[in-house]
């Protein structure tokens, strides 16, 4: 293929995934992994993966006896896993302020919030309707339970 072909199909590429991706840098961490959740990814293990051929390529490059990369370095260590040590007081600072960020960080209110409201104790709720809000309250337990364990 002609090399004027390729760059006019990469410029086309180019310019979908800047449509698709517009506005995204001002999510916040956790909205943007909400997104990826939603399209079918997993955030965690698309870091884990991330992490590991990371690690794959710094390892390549020691074995030719070149140095890693700083922003490789950066990367490896800005991805690894919470109970990994970091390699220096910078590192871990760094890591620390990652983890505040996120625990203080405020949380993303959903797109389409639902409220239901009920009295149950007053006699006003019919059988069907009684079923029906166990049937959300059941489906409401296991959405939040399954969130809790993907975040976890």
């Amino acid at each position: 293929m002609p090399k004027r072909d390729v760059d006019r199909i990469f410029e086309h590429v180019h310019k979908l995934a800047e449509r698709l991706t517009a506005g995204e840098e001002n999510l916040g961490t956790s909205q943007m992994a909400d997104h990826l959740r939603q399209s079918g990814i997993d955030p965690n293990a698309l870091k884990k993966r991330f992490h590991e051929a990371a690690k794959a390529i710094a390892a390549r490059e020691r074995a030719a006896g070149r140095a890693t990369p700083l922003g490789l370095q950066q990367a490896i260590e800005q991805t690894s896993p919470d109970d990994v040590v970091p390699s220096s007081q910078k590192a871990a600072e760094r890591k620390m302020e990652r983890w505040l960020e996120r625990f203080g960080g405020g949380f993303a209110i959903p797109d389409e919030l639902e409220m239901a409201r009920a009295y149950r104790k007053s006699g006003d709720v019919s059988e069907s309707e009684q079923a029906e809000l166990d049937d959300l309250e059941r489906k409401l337990k296991e959405t939040i339970k399954k969130k809790h364990d993907r975040e976890t």
